[in-house]
């Protein structure tokens, strides 16, 4: 394993992490300096969960959501979908990268938030949204290997609910 080129071609190419350097110079330029700790934090939790809602926030900060919700919505690396806000990829990646490896303890809270709310979020999905609120939930686990061999979550809009047909027949 790890090995490059892949001397198999089923043989995955490793991910590239960006170095603590890289993180720091992307997240000065693309991010920028941030308004309070508290905007720090949404903008991670932003990064963390694949998609952000002011219900979300709310289970966070509380009565700050919704200011927070618009702060993030303004950000010029935040896009708008269906399901809520979401940072570019590149962002995503050196908040996350950052904050790992900045103050894993804080990281590790974040994680226990998000969990605790997806999890409650899917164990009240009505049954047409039981899919969709599972790839949610396991999004924060994306980087597990696990959920890599499992799950892709490249493109969202390329997945679509629907029933279970066993392959025998």
């Amino acid at each position: 394993p790890g090995h490059w080129p892949p001397t198999q071609p089923w043989e995955q190419s490793p991910s590239w992490e960006p170095g603590q350097d890289v993180v720091g110079l992307l997240l000065s330029q693309l991010v920028g300096e941030l308004p309070s700790g508290q905007h720090r934090q949404a903008v991670e939790l932003c990064a963390h969960v694949e998609f952000t809602t002011e219900d979300l926030l709310r289970s966070v900060f509380g009565h700050d959501a919704p200011g927070l919700f618009r702060w993030l919505r303004g950000l010029p690396f935040v896009e708008t979908g269906p399901q809520g806000l979401y940072p570019h990829d590149i962002v995503r990646t050196a908040l996350e990268a950052d904050l790992r490896w900045r103050d894993p303890d804080s990281y590790e809270r974040m994680h226990g938030a998000a969990r605790g709310y997806l999890v409650s979020q899917l164990s009240h999905a009505a049954e047409t949204e039981v899919i969709d609120r599972t790839r949610t939930t396991l999004y924060i686990y994306r980087r597990s290997p696990l959920i890599i061999e499992a799950f892709c979550f490249r493109d969202p809009d390329g997945e679509y609910p629907d029933l279970y047909r066993s392959a025998a027949r």
